[in-house]
């Protein structure tokens, strides 16, 4: 018999597991207030998801541009970056900077990135948007790295934040900065933020100031494969279908927005995010790297194409690595593969990082932050899975 869920059942108060000097006292106070989504990580991760266009009210308050900047370590020598220029009543105003680097396979023009510069640019900050290394849009400008290949995407993200602010945002906006860089990312893209801060502690000429902000980081790369690896196989070997993934979709926001789960709810959200969250994105960024190098290694996506869906059906991180990167997977042996190591040399160097995610992460074996400064984590929330939360405005305006 199928079981009908009310959805105030698994609505709860998340208590804080572990707390954090660098969260000053406003922040510190509103926690009581925090409610999980859901007891259940993926739903709770889904259902950021289904309320992500009502995140937010705020409009973009600022001048927004894109345009290139000189890169090394890519064929085409160059990357796009995205600027809002803080204004009120349409006037440039003397703000903080505020460097943001969405989630993997995000690009700097992307919803979630939109989402930050409009919440950003509302808080008074002018606002640099980069892209993430696993986005197709970095990599069609052709890096001479594969894609996971963390220590040079991370010498990557330093290089563009640093021509950026010397060549561009210093010769032209200086008269409108008010001398506070921060910094903040997302998922895979807090774990580049990570290495962003401690690569410009250690550098010669260091622009960061301010608080780098982690939000739901993976905390040790090779875990965090493995685990979703696990996820991409238990979940989405049995359906490719796009339309029937996209169905699962709606149903479940649907029924959530009813206040009713089942228990069929929570598979499909697992089926949901495993393949639209993960998989699909892969098979993405995979495909963008083969094409523009014309690798021709990987099969293109055709619909009626029996090895490509063959080709999907088995397609996991780690597996795909071994076979034609063998040498990210060594990277991934290193230390720096840890986000600790990263956090650890940034700290050291008299930086505030802080980190502010959940323990039933995903992306992470539980209690992985309990031994890490600067670390706020409640019980419940998923991946980022509290984005969508009334109180996440609140949490902002604290915290930013």
């Amino acid at each position: 018999m199928k079981m009908i869920c009310i959805l105030s059942l698994f609505l709860i108060s998340s208590p804080l597991l572990f707390g954090a000097d660098a969260w000053d006292d406003k922040v510190m106070n509103l926690m009581p207030k925090y409610k999980a989504p859901f007891t259940d990580n993926f739903a709770s991760t889904l259902s950021g998801y289904c309320h992500v266009s009502t995140a937010t009210k705020h409009k973009m308050e600022g001048i927004v541009s894109e345009f290139d900047i000189p890169l090394e370590g890519f064929e085409t020598k160059k990357m796009s970056v995205r600027f809002l220029l803080h204004t009120v009543n349409n006037v440039p105003v003397k703000s903080p900077l505020m460097i943001f680097i969405p989630g993997a396979f995000m690009p700097n023009t992307s919803d979630q990135a939109d989402q930050m510069l409009k919440d950003f640019s509302a808080r008074g900050y002018h606002v640099l948007v980069l892209n993430n290394p696993w986005s197709p849009k970095y990599i069609k400008q052709k890096p001479f790295h594969y894609p996971g290949s963390f220590m040079p995407e991370a010498q990557s993200i330093f290089a563009q934040v640093q021509t950026f602010y010397h060549d561009y945002f210093i010769p032209q906006y200086d008269d409108f900065f008010n001398g506070s860089v921060n910094v903040t990312g997302i998922s895979y893209g807090a774990f580049m933020s990570a290495s962003l801060a401690a690569l410009d502690a250690e550098s010669s000429t260091p622009i960061i100031n301010g608080k780098t902000t982690l939000i739901s980081p993976p905390y040790h790369l090779p875990v965090t494969l493995a685990r979703l690896d696990s996820f991409l196989i238990r979940y989405t070997r049995n359906n490719l279908n796009d339309i029937n993934y996209f169905l699962n979709y709606k149903n479940y926001c649907r029924h959530e927005k009813d206040g009713k789960i089942a228990g069929s709810d929570l598979l499909r959200a697992r089926q949901v995010i495993s393949y639209f969250g993960f998989k699909y994105l892969l098979a993405e960024a995979l495909g963008t790297y083969d094409d523009v190098w014309k690798r021709r290694r990987i099969l293109q996506k055709k619909w009626y194409s029996i090895k490509y869906f063959l080709w999907l059906k088995h397609l996991t991180f780690n597996g795909h690595l071994t076979k034609f990167a063998p040498e990210v997977l060594e990277m991934m042996t290193r230390p720096e593969a840890q986000i600790y190591n990263w956090i650890a040399r940034a700290q050291n160097a008299g930086k505030t990082v802080r980190v502010f995610a959940a323990n039933d992460d995903f992306l992470n074996d539980p209690n992985v932050w309990s031994e890490v400064p600067d670390a706020l984590i409640v019980e419940d929330g998923g991946h980022y899975g509290f984005r969508s939360l009334p109180w996440m405005q609140e949490f902002f305006d604290a915290a930013f």
